[in-house]
């Protein structure tokens, strides 16, 4: 079949009960959505030391992110529609600032119905001199104040979920997800940045770099299950 609305099947069971609908061109009938990305709550807590002369915890160390990017090569839609699995994708090229009100990452196709399950995916990968996405804020403790970078230089998958999403033929929607950055430093502590090493006095966080902090926030940043917020237009 060569119509432009052509969903390709990908039998991936044995018996061939299972099949997953995939378009990876562009679908101008289709509904488009507007995939968005921004950061909230830039104030990341970090966990408290004893001050032995005061036999106190210090509860005020956080990271203030300030700025911060992130580039993108392809979205995804993924869902459970009337037929069985779905999937769309569209390829982008786009780098957009994380704390702007909400960028866009691109457009997507998506024919009319009724999805369960959702899934909003943008693969983040490095561009160029861009990184798949930084992040650059201030690391205070006490009367310390330290930039901080943290840089993805690796393809990186975001995702954000809605349980049910009803696509009107010829509509524009957007599906936003908001990185909750006040979560990206559990099981981060105040003594694990006083103790990080420094290029030219930056705390680098990335894969050469301070690596085990670099994890961590990595995991908080991948493994949260973000609310898709998606809007009507």
């Amino acid at each position: 079949m060569k119509s432009k609305h052509l969903l390709t099947a990908l039998l991936f069971s044995p018996v061939f009960f299972s099949c997953k609908k995939e378009n990876t061109s562009e679908n101008t009938a289709a509904t488009s959505f507007a995939y968005q990305l921004k950061t909230v709550n830039p104030s990341s807590p970090l966990a408290g030391i004893i001050l032995l002369a005061g036999g106190r915890t210090d509860a005020n160390a956080s990271i203030q992110w300030t700025s911060g990017t992130a580039s993108a090569n392809l979205l995804k839609f993924e869902a459970e529609g009337s037929g069985g699995e779905v999937e769309f994708k569209q390829n982008v090229q786009q780098r957009i600032d994380l704390f702007a009100a909400a960028s866009v990452l691109g457009n997507i196709s998506v024919p009319a119905g009724t999805y369960k399950e959702v899934e909003f995916k943008a693969l983040l990968a490095p561009n160029g001199n861009a990184k798949a996405l930084q992040l650059n804020g201030m690391f205070t403790s006490g009367a310390t104040s330290i930039p901080v970078s943290f840089q993805i230089d690796k393809p990186v998958e975001l995702k954000a979920e809605k349980d049910n999403v009803i696509v009107a033929a010829g509509s524009t929607y957007s599906a936003l997800n908001s990185i909750d950055l006040s979560l990206l430093t559990n099981g981060v502590s105040e003594t694990d940045l006083l103790n990080a090493s420094r290029t030219n006095g930056t705390i680098i966080l990335s894969s050469n770099a301070n690596s085990n902090i670099y994890n961590t926030v990595l995991a908080n940043l991948t493994s949260h299950r973000h609310e898709a917020e998606v809007n009507h237009h």
